[in-house]
């Protein structure tokens, strides 16, 4: 099974989100309504792991970290503890009267005006995969009640972070598990863990402050240098299927063709990632040498403003026809990479040196 820390996990809009947060009460584990505690504020940071048969290639995301303030203010930042990929996470920030989203992979920012989502929940984590922080919801029956097809219940109580913690269990009829750690004073999950079929998540607190004023500096977003608005109905990506069986290699519009490619090489698969309003994004093709066999050599494309981001900068710098380029060895894998204007290349094969990745690189237009 490969790990993998699905960065298209933070990128949704948060499905559950629900009631305000003060109003919360929790049930104890007798049954009882639990007034909580007033939260007025709260930072943590979290890590995540993703585990699932299929690794989709894309860039991980394993570390989550939230600041909230009471009058509809939030930060959200997920990244990634590789510093190779520190500049290509997501930051989602609410500042009382827009929410703005910023892809570090594109290097593009959007924003929403908050009276357009009359449900959001500044205080809960904007995902549908991962539950963290506090309890979008007024109580917990009325959060695991909305689970179709499921049963819940409060399994023991525990300590995190010297933190007493119920420890919540829900079973669906598919047969799949999820568990949470819940600090009742404040409905805050400190802990969740799914298990089923051929998936498991882990993410867990791992430091938290209760009412500690952050600074409102953080809650002000400043479009990063190069960086380009885009629609705010720009969401989540989804992908299409190119030609697959031949030697050719079609990328769509704005995207740079192959002039060249090593004998017998055959086209295993193409894919092309669109933002919600149409626009491609990224485009990836998959060849190998067998019909139907693993792929041998990997071309991708991904659009970012600005072009090469510097956490790519790292390898031992080439010329790619004039352009600066990076190369890099990764398992046994040669890497290549390169920008033409916005669109940022990566060559990689385990099965070609380098001097043939190069000659695929410098053919590309």
């Amino acid at each position: 099974m490969t790990t993998h820390r699905q960065r298209s996990l933070f990128l949704a809009a948060g499905l559950l989100s629900a009631a305000g947060l003060m109003l919360l009460v929790v049930l104890g584990s007798d049954g009882s309504g639990a007034s909580l505690r007033t939260l007025d504020s709260f930072h943590f940071v979290a890590s995540v792991e993703v585990k699932q048969e299929e690794d989709s290639g894309h860039p991980a995301a394993d570390r989550i970290e939230g600041w909230y303030k009471a009058d509809d203010r939030s930060r959200w930042e997920f990244s990634d503890t590789d510093p190779r990929l520190r500049d290509q996470g997501t930051i989602i920030i609410s500042d009382g009267g827009s929410r703005w989203t910023y892809d570090g992979r594109t290097n593009t920012y959007s924003r929403t005006p908050l009276s357009a989502d009359p449900q959001r929940n500044a205080a809960s984590l904007p995902t549908i995969s991962i539950i963290l922080g506090p309890l979008p919801a007024t109580d917990l029956a009325s959060f695991f009640d909305q689970w179709q097809n499921a049963s819940w219940e409060v399994i023991g109580e525990e300590s995190l972070l010297g933190q007493d913690v119920q420890v919540i269990e829900v079973t669906s009829s598919e047969g799949g598990r999820s568990t949470f750690w819940v600090d009742p004073e404040f409905a805050f999950v400190l802990r969740h863990v799914s298990e089923a079929e051929m998936y498991s998540l882990r993410a867990e607190v791992t430091e938290l402050e209760y009412n500690n004023e952050p600074s409102d500096d953080l809650f002000r977003f400043e479009p990063p240098p190069g960086s380009q608005e885009t629609d705010s109905t720009s969401g989540p990506s989804a992908g299409s299927l190119g030609p697959i069986g031949g030697p050719e290699v079609r990328p769509p519009p704005g995207f740079l063709a192959p002039s060249y490619l090593p004998d017998a090489f055959l086209n295993s698969g193409e894919v092309s990632t669109h933002a919600a309003d149409g626009r491609v994004t990224a485009h990836e093709v998959r060849l190998s040498r067998t019909r139907g066999g693993s792929p041998e050599l990997v071309i991708e494309q991904q659009f970012r403003a600005g072009g090469l981001p510097a956490s790519l900068t790292g390898g031992l710098p080439v010329s790619v026809d004039g352009n600066p380029g990076f190369r890099s060895t990764v398992g046994g894998e040669e890497i290549l990479v390169w920008a033409s204007g916005d669109i940022v290349v990566t060559v990689r094969s385990a099965a070609l040196p380098f001097e043939e990745l190069l000659r695929i690189a410098e053919g590309m237009r």
